[in-house]
């Protein structure tokens, strides 16, 4: 039991000194070969060398999935916190007859709970009819295309294709 418990460790502890290296911006490679190096040198006890890179990845991954959990536990914990602030101050607004508070905590509990749907924006025309512009936008892209294609076979010497360079 007392081997387990040191190697489980050994394995904490270069699993730590891995993921702040990574963290550094070591690649794999270089961590493996800064692991044995420094004040605190960490090596394969069974081997006494430095730790392979296969190994190496390995830690990476663990830290990784270790990395996401806690993210995803962090994310729910601060929507309960918020959740539960909101459910604190709506009572009080319905006390004080404070609807305009009682409605935005409402608000703010959907979003945060992703109950809306998404606001649907409209990022190209702001908002403005696009019948007409679109005929327009079309014709000068393709005047815009011709004389690209007209630089080009300036370029090429009169030729559009990779055929047309063999065939000289």
């Amino acid at each position: 039991m007392a081997l387990s418990k040191a190697n489980d460790d050994l394995m904490r502890k270069r699993r730590e000194k891995v993921a702040r290296l990574r963290l550094q911006g070591l690649t794999e490679r270089e961590i493996a070969l800064a692991l044995p190096t420094g004040s605190d040198p960490i090596v394969d006890p069974d081997t006494k060398k430095p730790y392979s890179n296969v190994t190496i990845h390995a830690d990476l991954e663990y830290m990784k999935t270790e990395w996401q959990t806690n993210a995803a536990r962090d994310a729910s914990e601060f929507i309960s916190e918020q959740l539960a602030e909101l459910d604190e101050l709506k009572k009080s607004a319905w006390k004080d007859k404070r609807y305009d508070v009682v409605m935005k905590c409402m608000e703010r509990r959907a979003k945060l709970l992703g109950l809306d749907k998404p606001t649907k924006i409209d990022a190209t025309s702001n908002g403005n009819e696009l019948k007409g512009l679109t005929a327009e936008y079309l014709s000068a892209l393709d005047k815009i295309a011709e004389a690209q294609l007209g630089n080009w076979k300036e370029v090429r010497g009169g030729s559009t294709s990779a055929t047309d360079d063999s065939a000289k």
